[in-house]
Formats: structure tokens, sequence, C-alpha cells
């Protein structure tokens, strides 16, 4: 059975095709800084003799002298240094590239040179090179809540790494799985959120997890205390106002009792001087007591005071002789 097709590979190439190049994977995703390995085997015919074997990549192609003429990838500037080529002597190659960068993304192939040409596939290997990004399912969480964080990838990684996850720097925990669970949130929870692959350097960019509530509840309980604060503060200082006030009342009506009654007594408006009463024996004779009028209540206003003292008058006793009257 006849496995080459002369002529020209599916994007322009200048080779030709023989299907019994195989690889051993398809697709490899590879981490960034990683290292990854690509292996294929090809059954030139009998008659004909292997005399090199390379790969290249489509993608270089304006690196080569012509764009139909795939070049080794050993002599591409892009990769140079990075790449090795191990298993040569027989028939097969395998190529490794180390320090995987994000533009070594792209598909590679196997070719081989014979006295007869030079001998490829279609298919080669597609290479994904990822970073790691973390994703989360809330960024702004209340205490109590959960919350999902997902080491995410372009492509699933092979060998089933180990993810680690990192919280301010610090190491959380390695989980076997991308995804990292925190359940009833708190405050220990708050902070800067990365992860890594155990084993290689590289840790993505962090994202933080804010826990919303904690500080509004802490402020809101701050300004509920300060208002019981003020609000007793208040009371107290009216509670003290009142009864100052209440006991400058209570004194000043105790002090008008007391002085209207002394003067009541002190100054009676009429008095009867015994000393002076007429002997009742003498008939022809009235004597009159002497009504003393005293000074009026001082509480009166000053108007009234000077009209008090205008109109005290002392009767003097008066003896009015019965016989002159008619």
């Amino acid at each position: 059975m006849n496995n080459f097709c002369l002529g020209i590979l599916s994007d322009g190439l200048q080779v030709t095709v023989d299907h019994e190049v195989t690889y051993n994977s398809q697709n490899i995703c590879g981490l960034k800084g990683w290292s990854v390995v690509m292996a294929c085997s090809y059954t030139p015919p009998t008659n004909q003799t292997v005399s090199s074997v390379f790969w290249f990549s489509p993608k270089q192609r304006h690196h080569w002298w012509s764009e139909d003429q795939p070049e080794d990838l050993l002599l591409d500037g892009d990769y140079m240094g990075r790449v090795k080529y191990t298993g040569t002597e027989g028939r097969s190659s395998a190529l490794t590239i180390t320090d995987l960068r994000l533009g070594d993304s792209g598909v590679y192939h196997c070719l081989y040179v014979s006295n007869e040409g030079r001998y490829s596939d279609l298919t080669g290997v597609n290479i994904t090179v990822t970073g790691l990004q973390v994703k989360m399912s809330a960024h702004n969480v209340t205490e109590g809540q959960d919350v999902t964080l997902t080491c995410s990838t372009s492509c699933s990684l092979s060998n089933n790494p180990t993810f680690v996850w990192y919280r301010n720097g610090k190491t959380v925990k390695d989980r076997k799985n991308n995804k990292l669970y925190l359940i009833s949130l708190n405050t220990e929870n708050h902070g800067d959120y990365s992860c890594g692959v155990k084993g290689h350097n590289l840790i993505s960019s962090a994202v933080t997890l804010y826990i919303t509530g904690v500080a509004s509840e802490t402020h809101t309980g701050v300004y509920a205390s300060a208002g019981v604060i003020v609000l007793l503060t208040v009371s107290l200082l009216c509670a003290v106002l009142w009864i100052r006030k209440r006991r400058r009342s209570n004194l000043s009506e105790r002090t008008e009792s007391t002085g209207g009654e002394g003067r009541a007594t002190s100054t009676p408006v009429c008095s009867n001087d015994s000393s002076q009463a007429v002997d009742t024996d003498d008939d022809n004779n009235v004597q009159y007591s002497s009504p003393q009028f005293g000074q009026r209540n001082k509480q009166n206003n000053k108007h009234q005071q000077r009209q008090g003292e205008d109109s005290d008058v002392l009767y003097a006793s008066v003896r009015v002789p019965l016989t002159g009257l008619s």
C-alpha cells in the first residue's frame, strides 16, 4: 500500500506527505515555564536511506529562507538553547522544549530527509502553553457565605499536577484538583489569593477576596455605642439642670413664705395702746386710740413703696370735750 502523497502539505509546504509518520500524542498542554516532550515514529520505504530528522513549526515560516521550505527548529532564534532532539538513531525522534513561553503555542511536525526527498505528515502535534489565573465565584461576600476559587488554565494540564494555594503570599493548602472551597467565611479569609503548581515556580497573579459587611458592622456598632453615650450624657445633664432648677424654686417659695409671716407679726396695721386708755368714769371725755399703719409689703414695686411711705400717718391721741358739742 502506498502511504506517500507526493506534492504539497495542506499549509503550502513543499513536503511529501507520509501517512506513516505518527506521534505519541496529538495535543499537549504545557504550563508556562514547563518543559514538554513529544515524539514521532516513521517508516521510510525499504529502498530509501534516512539521512536526518528534524522538527519544525509552520508558525515560524517567517524565519525561513523560503516560506515553503521548512527549517530545523534548532536553527530558529526563538528556540535557541531551549530545544533538543533525542532518539534520532532509529526510526523515531523526540523533541524537548524547555522553559515554555506563551508564544510557543502551535503545531509541530516531525520531518525526515532521505535520498528520495523530505517527508512529513499533515497533523503534527498541537502544543498549548498556558498561564495560571485565579477565578472566584464571587469577589465580594459576607461572613458566613461560601466561595469557590479556581486555578484556571486555558487547557487541561497533563500529569495530574498538584495545585498550591496562597493567601497573602503564604501557603494555604495543596490540592489535587484546581479548586479551593472556602466554607462559612470569616475575617480570617480576607486577603489576596494566588495559585501555583507544586514543583514549579510559576505563580498566578493575585486576586483579592473582600469580606464585605465586616467593616460596616464594626462601624455600625461604634456609631451605636457613641449614640448611646451621647444620649445618656444629654439625659444626665437635663436631669441635673432640672434638679437644680427645682431646688431654686423650692428655696424661693420658702423664702417668700418666711418673709411674709414676719412682717405680719412685727408690724400690725392697727395697734391699741392700752396705756392711753381713758378712764371710763370720765363721762365727759372721749379718748381715741392711736391707729398706726405699718409699712406695706416689701414685695411691692418702688412706686408703690413711695406711695406707702407718703401714706404712713401716725394719729395722736385727741381729746374732745363733750360739752362743746351740740
